[in-house]
């Protein structure tokens, strides 16, 4: 008869010896195998293959950037988020409207093994703040529109309560009125004299499996949960 106040060892996390490790489960056909790429080496691939080739239209900002543009952007951008500390684990938040800018935060994030905490832009300031303080994020890339909504709440409590996101250590202004926030464009600039080398140093050790963005649930029957997507 078993004890029932005895202990249930937890999980072991290594792969049986017998048995290959594989941490997704797989239904239906395995062939042709998906590739496996990290998301900033996906970017690098296309951008050998169709690199003055348009990628990213924007109609409301007149915005065509070709692959090559996007992946230079996201290279300098990637340079500002190591020269200000960021490393891989890290995580960086972004709350904005659909623009160029967001897109190149994702592979600049990326790029350097942080993970980007994807917020809602229809979170109230409370929402936000929540989201902010459960992923721990050092960095916010946001605007003071969200559409026709203004975020001037969030940034206003933000501003001035140190302790509302205490891991918060900058917030960046991807477009629109900055006020006393750092911009996109600045942030670029200040990235731009860092080595190309040390970037490609953190990618080279990520992989695909590694958690790429946090997104919360809509919290339907309680608070919104984080979850995990990989670059898989």
């Amino acid at each position: 008869m078993s004890n029932p106040n005895e202990q249930v060892p937890p999980p072991s996390s290594q792969p049986s010896p017998t048995t290959p490790f594989n941490p997704s489960i797989l239904h239906g056909p395995s062939t042709p195998p998906l590739v496996t790429l990290t998301l900033s080496k996906l970017l690098d691939i296309q951008c050998r293959r169709y690199g003055p080739k348009e990628c990213l239209i924007i109609p409301w900002t007149g915005a065509r950037w070709t692959y090559h543009k996007l992946r230079e952007e996201s290279i300098n951008l990637a340079k500002m988020l190591v020269e200000v500390g960021i490393r891989p684990g890290d995580r960086v938040g972004v709350m904005a409207g659909n623009c160029e800018q967001y897109v190149a935060v994702v592979f600049a994030v990326a790029r350097v093994g942080g993970i980007l905490v994807v917020l809602n832009n229809t979170y109230t300031a409370g929402e936000a703040l929540r989201g902010l303080r459960h992923t721990s994020c050092k960095i916010l890339f946001t605007t003071f529109k969200l559409g026709k909504a203004d975020n001037s709440a969030l940034l206003s409590k933000l501003s001035r309560d140190p302790n509302a996101a205490p891991w918060l250590e900058e917030i960046i202004i991807l477009n629109g009125e900055a006020r006393e926030y750092r911009t996109y464009a600045e942030a670029i600039e200040t990235g731009s004299n860092l080595l190309e080398d040390e970037i490609e140093e953190l990618d080279s050790h990520l992989g695909t499996y590694e958690v790429a963005m946090l997104l919360f649930t809509s919290g339907s029957t309680g608070n919104p949960k984080a979850a995990s997507l990989t670059h898989q």
